[in-house]
C-alpha cells in the first residue's frame, strides 16, 4: 500500500501501518556467523529512507524478526526491507 500523504510504501505490522525502510535486491538469507538461530539479509539497498546507506551499497540487516508480509522483513532494530528480488 502506498501513503496518500508519504507517497512510501507501508504494510501493517500488528495493526500498526509502517514505511518499508529501505529495499534490497540481489537478497540472501543467511545464518549470522555466531548464532544459528538467528538469520540476517544481505543485498544492494536502495532508497533507505532513513540516509545510513547510498543507493547500490551492499549491506547486511540486523537480525530479522520474522517476515511480515510476502517479501518484506522487520529486523530486531525495527527496520522493514522489502526484498525485489533474491540471488540467484
Amino acid at each position: 500500500m502506498i501513503s496518500e500523504t508519504t507517497g512510501r510504501e507501508t504494510v501493517d505490522v500488528d495493526g500498526q501501518t509502517r514505511e518499508i525502510t529501505a529495499y534490497l535486491s540481489e537478497a540472501v538469507r543467511t545464518q549470522t556467523w555466531n548464532r544459528e538461530d538467528r538469520e540476517v539479509l544481505t543485498g544492494f539497498i536502495r532508497n533507505d529512507r532513513e540516509g545510513r546507506f547510498r543507493d547500490g551499497q551492499r549491506i547486511h540487516t540486523s537480525y530479522l524478526i520474522r517476515e511480515v508480509a510476502p517479501g518484506v522483513f522487520l529486523t530486531r532494530t525495527g527496520s522493514l526491507y522489502r526484498v525485489e528480488s533474491w540471488a540467484k
